[in-house]
């Protein structure tokens, strides 16, 4: 488990920074219809943020329900059909 919840925080931190960074991409997004390239640069860019938002996001959701709350039912289980603690902790 420390190893699992090390790697959510790292993932989550992450997520953060591209979440962060969309503030400042927006207002670089405002430019005059002269400055085309530079506009489809930054287009690139959002959308390279978007990409990479969408994946840690659904990461985030596997880890956080496919894979915790799994082994948190599974936890639950053990307790109650447990005589005792070293039948939970084996």
């Amino acid at each position: 488990y420390n190893k699992l919840f090390s790697f959510l925080f790292q993932v989550k931190r992450v997520q953060l920074a591209l979440a962060r960074a969309r503030n400042p991409l927006r207002e670089r997004a405002s430019f005059k219809p002269a400055d085309m390239k530079a506009r489809a640069k930054m287009l690139k860019v959002w959308a390279l943020r978007q990409k990479m938002q969408f994946l840690v996001d659904n990461l985030c959701y596997y880890l956080q329900v496919d894979v915790l709350d799994v082994q948190h039912q599974e936890l639950r289980k053990r307790i109650l059909e447990a005589a005792g603690y070293e039948e939970v902790v084996s």
